[in-house]
């Protein structure tokens, strides 16, 4: 197998990784954080509302840091 093809495999959007990714629901359950059906919505609705502005802020700071690497190289 191609080593694209096994990064593909790899990725946790494709449909077979992405259903084993809780985003940490287990976790909150062995900890007793996480005990309610209540406790999952109020969960994963704040995963919504911030998995956005996380992956946004990524993007923001890596284009910074790539417009500085540009602007210091000479032509």
């Amino acid at each position: 197998m191609s080593t694209a093809g096994v990064l593909l495999l790899a990725d946790s959007r494709l449909p077979s990784g992405g259903h084993g990714h809780s985003g940490g629901v287990e976790a909150l359950v062995d900890r007793g954080l996480l005990a309610s059906v209540e406790d999952l919505a109020l969960f994963l609705d704040a995963r919504i509302r911030t998995a956005g502005l996380v992956t946004a802020s990524f993007a923001a700071a890596a284009n910074a840091v790539a417009a500085s690497t540009v602007a210091r190289c000479p032509r």
